[in-house]
């Protein structure tokens, strides 16, 4: 059996209950006690009612449509709370995603700066090389010029994306 069918059939047992009963009597039995009960036995003195039944037990169609209306309303109730919880499970699978979605960008951002770093190094030291090259006598003036443009080139580089 499903929990939801035994918690149904819980409930209907809850709620025919009181249609059985005729409510909540008190009185004086033969020993002068005060007792309380349902039905007060022959020859009991100040019998009074304490509660009422909540529906008439002769009136099939008054039971039947407030059984209906407690019903309605407690599976309103159970669909109200399933929906808070999908709400609470969605709100929460949300955030979770976002928290994933920030970690994936940091660290993107982690491997660019990296990235980044490995260039602005490999720019400097074939800056090194070339400034080295430059103090060294040239075979001819093609290398020079070649090693001066490639220079220019490697510095404008730095400036742009490096410090």
């Amino acid at each position: 059996m499903k929990p939801t069918d035994t918690l149904k059939a819980l409930i209907l047992l809850l709620l025919s209950t009181p249609l059985h009963s005729a409510g909540i009597k008190k009185w004086i039995d033969a020993d002068g006690t005060l007792t309380y009960g349902d039905v007060p036995p022959p020859g009991a003195t100040g019998t009074e009612i304490i509660r009422q039944p909540t529906l008439e037990s002769g009136s099939e169609t008054d039971s039947g449509s407030s059984l209906q209306n407690r019903l309605r309303r407690l599976q309103s109730d159970v669909r109200t709370r399933d929906e808070l919880r999908r709400q609470q499970r969605d709100s929460a699978r949300t955030h979770e995603r976002a928290v994933q979605q920030a970690t994936h960008r940091r660290h993107a951002a982690l491997r660019a700066e990296k990235i980044r770093r490995e260039k602005c190094h490999h720019y400097g030291a074939r800056i090194g090389e070339y400034e080295h090259r430059t103090m060294q006598a040239y075979r001819n003036e093609g290398d020079r010029l070649r090693d001066e443009s490639q220079l220019a080139s490697l510095r404008k580089l730095e400036a742009e994306q490096c410090d």
